[in-house]
């Protein structure tokens, strides 16, 4: 070996070759522990999310529950609808027997006047 090189025996920059192979694999244990910690962070935090979610998506399917509870089902439009056509259509009868009573009276009142004008000198 080189006498100048930085880990030559003489200056002193040596260590055993044990010493050097368990400080590299304490080094690589410290990182893969510290890698170890960042990935149990990283799914405590993605864990937190999406129970975050969940818990935001099920409030919201209650408060999509609670809408259709309060929508009118086609039933219920359908007896509604009925009704008002049969109202309507009570009130149309009542119009077109209105009309002809007053057709009815308009000619009456028009025979009448047209016998007094007859009778007072027309």
């Amino acid at each position: 070996m080189n006498e100048e090189s930085p880990i030559h025996e003489r200056n002193g920059n040596t260590v055993p070759l044990r010493e050097y192979i368990e400080t590299i694999i304490a080094e690589k244990d410290r990182a893969l522990q510290a890698a170890f910690i960042a990935q149990q962070n990283a799914l405590t935090l993605a864990a937190k999310n999406l129970e975050l979610r969940l818990e935001k998506l099920n409030e919201m399917r209650q408060e999509v529950t609670q809408d259709r509870a309060s929508y009118q089902t086609r039933d219920r439009a359908e007896a509604m609808f009925d009704a008002v056509e049969a109202r309507l259509g009570a009130l149309e009868n009542w119009r077109s027997r209105a009309t002809g009573a007053a057709v009815v009276l308009g000619l009456f009142a028009g025979a009448i006047g047209a016998v007094i004008t007859k009778t007072l000198g027309g």
